[in-house]
């Protein structure tokens, strides 16, 4: 073997041993499914990892309205007893943090959560959607002292982020975007591991 050819080798060698250390570190899973990313600034979970997500202020949870698995279905908040196809939701890694929020109506995997209509502007409605990856499907969770999260949308670069309308404490209250207000507990969530229903 050349010279040459050995360098290139190695240079192919080590970049694969760089990209497994980095998968290794960011991607250590507790048995939550959750770890601590490599750089702390959010976490990371478990691909395919499934939760029911629970507001700290009303102690409901998000949901599908009337379970249904269509295009721009509503998304509101409601009382559970246990994980169903529409208040469960499996996250799916989009890289930097991001992640899709993909429903378990239907078939578990063709639906996601979508701000409507590439809204950035608060008060804009979030909806069930076909899953695409898309931007205005994408939600970094920001883990707040109390280990509950921020879920933050990428439209508009984590300033603002999934919110109950008017702090409700009701069934069938709207969720929506809003600017992330601190203190602000509508805006709070708990993600509680559940099996995929």
């Amino acid at each position: 073997m050349t010279d040459r050819k050995i360098k290139i080798l190695g240079a192919v060698i080590t970049s694969l041993v760089l990209f497994a250390a980095s998968v290794t570190q960011i991607f250590i899973n507790d048995s939550a499914g959750i770890s601590v990313s490599a750089d702390d600034t959010y976490e990371t979970f478990s691909f395919f990892s499934a939760y029911m997500i629970k507001n700290v202020n009303s102690g409901m949870y998000i949901d599908v309205t009337g379970g249904k698995a269509e295009n721009n279905t509503n998304i509101q908040q409601w009382g559970a007893d246990g994980s169903k196809p529409y208040n469960t939701f499996k996250l799916y890694s989009a890289g930097n943090g991001y992640y899709s929020i993909v429903s378990c109506v239907g078939d578990g995997s063709s639906f996601a959560l979508d701000v409507a209509e590439w809204g950035t502007a608060d008060g804009t409605n979030i909806c069930l959607y076909t899953y695409s990856g898309y931007s205005n499907q994408l939600f970094k969770f920001l883990k707040n002292d109390d280990g509950s999260y921020r879920i933050a949308t990428k439209m508009t670069n984590e300033a603002s982020g999934l919110t109950v309308a008017e702090a409700s404490n009701g069934s069938g209250a709207n969720i929506e975007q809003a600017a992330l207000t601190e203190g602000d507990t509508s805006q709070d969530w708990i993600l509680e591991p559940v099996e995929d229903p």
